[in-house]
């Protein structure tokens, strides 16, 4: 929903510069038609436009409490223009070479379409629910952890087996992180993050009315896989709106939110299982509550963070403003998801054979995941009163 609204707010901004640029060049036309025959000299006016062939960012208005959007120049004047264009008419429209492309890319550090350039106000509360997000999704890893032994007892197989649904989770979550960076670099992060939280709530709904116990090893792998884009990119989502230095306050507070979460559902789902009156699917039904609740949150004000992609939205809207079809962005020129995910699978052996700093920390993590996902399955065999 909020990027839907940013999407629509970008096309009245482009329509609202496009018009002030257009109402601007036919004033420096007017102006530049008085001229003194006498002394020979043009009366200049007090605003001055581009040439018929660039679209320059002097025909903004400064002082507008709105930030014009504007397009990096490749060719034509050098005038602080922001479009790169090859030849048009005089009027703006589509000349007779159609090959000719007007790139839209950033206009730099001071872009406002930039969102690390928003203000940080406005970041801090995507990060806020991007972190319930991701709370939400770890939380299905561990909340069952407690049941281990009532689960095993309604579908009759041993304690040891029912360990496998927890490692079908985290199985999911890897194989599923392969692939969501490619998605999301492709249709967007916002796209990526709300269908996979879709799909990932019916699973957890699955999971709690699932009465055999391959159906839950099933479920498990599938919370995992669809977890795996909100646990897998909110890295990427926090370097999309952060530059270098700030990005270190930043992630701690996203390690926190991807930490937290299976280290509290133990104690929530001890709790619950132990009640007779709950019972372990209700493990199930909590969890599928938080992630419903993170859910809407995130799709009520979760903005699309991707620069590419919003340029890419510029230029459909300068498509559709001005009538010309040569306003292109790069993202637009990148290869289909196939060919980026064909180009992003081997990278995973090549780091682990190549970088030594890869293999260290790689082993480290699973060495962690190890620890932290035995330790839940052994609490119950540790604590429980004999």
């Amino acid at each position: 929903m909020w990027s839907l609204i940013q999407y629509r707010r970008l096309g009245k901004q482009v329509e609202r510069d496009w018009n002030r640029r257009h109402n601007g060049k036919e004033f420096a036309e007017d102006a530049d038609a008085n001229v003194d025959v006498e002394a020979g000299n043009r009366v200049k006016s007090p605003r001055t436009a581009s040439s018929p062939s660039t679209l320059s960012t002097d025909h903004f208005d400064h002082s507008s409490d709105q930030t014009p959007i504007g397009e990096k120049e490749h060719q034509g004047s050098n005038q602080g223009d922001h479009v790169s264009e090859k030849s048009s008419t005089a009027d703006g429209s589509r000349s007779g070479n159609d090959n000719d492309k007007i790139l839209v890319e950033s206009e730099g550090e001071s872009d406002p379409l930039d969102p690390r350039n928003w203000s940080l106000r406005s970041r801090s509360i995507n990060i806020a629910v991007l972190s319930f997000l991701i709370f939400a999704q770890g939380w299905a890893g561990a909340a069952d952890s407690m049941a281990n032994e009532s689960i095993s007892k309604e579908f009759h197989v041993s304690a040891v087996a029912e360990n496998l649904s927890q490692s079908m989770y985290l199985f999911g979550i890897g194989s599923g992180c392969l692939f969501v960076g490619p998605l999301s670099e492709t249709v967007g992060r916002n796209p990526t993050y709300l269908v996979s939280s879709l799909c990932y709530m019916f699973v957890v709904l699955g999971s709690a009315l699932v009465h055999s116990f391959g159906g839950q090893v099933v479920c498990r792998y599938f919370v995992g896989l669809f977890a795996s884009a909100t646990l897998g990119i909110n890295g990427a989502s926090v370097g999309d709106q952060f530059r270098a230095v700030k990005r270190s306050f930043v992630f701690p507070v996203i390690a926190w939110a991807n930490v937290a979460a299976p280290m509290m559902a133990p104690v929530a789902g001890g709790w619950i299982t132990s009640d007779p009156k709950l019972g372990w699917r209700w493990c199930e039904w909590i969890t599928l509550i938080i992630s419903a609740a993170a859910f809407i949150v995130a799709f009520l004000f979760l903005p699309e963070t991707y620069l590419p992609v919003l340029l890419d939205w510029k230029a459909k809207h300068l498509r559709r403003v001005t009538g010309d079809d040569r306003y292109q962005s790069k993202h637009a020129e990148i290869p289909s998801l196939a060919k980026r995910v064909k180009q992003v699978l081997p990278m995973s052996v090549t780091f682990c054979t190549t970088e030594p700093v890869i293999v260290v920390l790689g082993a480290f993590l699973v060495l962690l995941y190890i620890l932290m996902y035995s330790f839940l399955s052994g609490f119950e065999y540790i604590f429980k009163k004999r």
